[in-house]
């Protein structure tokens, strides 16, 4: 928990999912503009970049066989803060 508490104090702004099945933790960043979905191993090695585009992405969480990550995006270019 110690090390998933000093990843997100690294980041800027962000929210975490609980670690899926495969152990790793889904996380969103804002980032140049706008927020990503990231993954990383509990001790913040193995960070992997999971989107990369001008949408929206946020609050990622696994699937229950920790397979794969749902999360909210738009594809409109709108933020959140657009209404």
């Amino acid at each position: 928990m110690l090390a998933v508490a000093a990843l997100l104090a690294l980041c800027d702004s962000a929210s975490a999912a609980f670690p899926g099945a495969n152990g790793r933790i889904a996380f969103s960043q804002f980032d140049s503009g706008d927020r990503e979905i990231y993954t990383a191993n509990p001790d913040g090695s193995g960070v992997l970049q999971l989107t990369d585009n001008s949408s929206f992405d946020n609050l990622p969480s696994w699937s229950p066989d920790g397979s794969k990550i749902v999360f909210v995006g738009n594809r409109d270019g709108a933020t959140p803060e657009d209404g």
